[in-house]
């Protein structure tokens, strides 16, 4: 019923391609994203969840799709970069073995008249070998439910420092330092390396801790940083086991200078 019923509505908003399309559009897509996560099993939920995002992939192509704010989607995050050119909407499907798959989209828009380029998250991280030393592009994605977007310049180039969570499992959460490059001849691709520790040079950041915890991972405008909660495990012996993993009381940093962020352990952040 709901596949037949989307099915007529995707023809529905193509014809008119409008503005009352695009409400009518939120409409239907906030029933099935209810129904989405009340479905008794996976392959229903599978099953919804394509649906929602031919249908959501085809109202957000609209130049008018762009600003429309899509406030009744509680379920989905939406964050524009500060240029206004890029925005990035996520959402997460738990399994009912605990894990968690996220899905979105990156809708960019350059002039107002003109049709949103709309590229489809395929969350690949349960695949994706040495994920901090890697470029990955929108089908090819290690899915987080994105919450921050720095504007940076390195190189001459602009580029988007994302920051995000990832559900993941049962056993643990993790929080996401990623790069975003994107423009209007140019494909959007995550990761560059740009994150500098003492370890080396990471092309993302991926910090797994305790379910049970919450991670402080944000920028502080004031302080011109990103700041970070230092996670150790809770006990000596449980060192590299990482769903008993959580804040130590201290925090580290990252400064963005000379076209790189900086890594900066044990920061003092008095006013944080």
């Amino acid at each position: 019923m709901v596949s037949l019923f989307l099915f007529s509505f995707t023809l529905v908003y193509n014809q008119e391609n409008s503005e009352s399309g695009i409400v009518a559009a939120e409409d239907h897509l906030k029933i099935s994203f209810e129904t989405l996560y009340t479905a008794p099993t996976d392959a229903e939920k599978e099953k919804l969840n394509r649906e929602i995002l031919d249908t959501f992939e085809s109202v957000l192509q609209n130049p008018l799709a762009f600003d429309y704010p899509f406030d009744s989607l509680r379920r989905i995050g939406k964050i524009y970069s500060p240029d206004h050119r890029i925005r990035l909407i996520t959402w997460n499907i738990p399994a009912q073995d605990g894990t968690h798959t996220c899905y979105g989209f990156i809708q960019s828009r350059y002039k107002k008249k003109e049709p949103c380029m709309v590229y489809r998250l395929v969350d690949r991280s349960g695949e994706i070998e040495n994920p901090e030393s890697s470029v990955l592009d929108p089908s090819h994605w290690w899915g987080a439910l994105y919450y921050d977007i720095i504007q940076i310049r390195s190189k001459g180039r602009k580029l988007y420092t994302l920051i995000g969570f990832d559900p993941n499992d049962r056993y643990s959460n993790k929080k996401i330092l990623d790069i975003l490059s994107s423009g209007r001849d140019l494909d959007p691709s995550f990761g560059e390396p740009l994150f500098v520790t003492d370890e080396g040079i990471w092309y993302r950041l991926i910090f797994e801790f305790s379910p049970d915890i919450v991670m402080r991972l944000r920028y502080e405008p004031d302080l011109k940083m990103i700041i970070l909660d230092h996670l150790s495990p809770i006990q000596p012996v449980l060192e590299g086991n990482y769903r008993f993993y959580a804040p130590d009381g201290s925090y580290d940093g990252f400064r963005f200078r000379k076209g790189i962020w900086q890594y900066l352990p044990d920061i003092d952040v008095r006013n944080p």
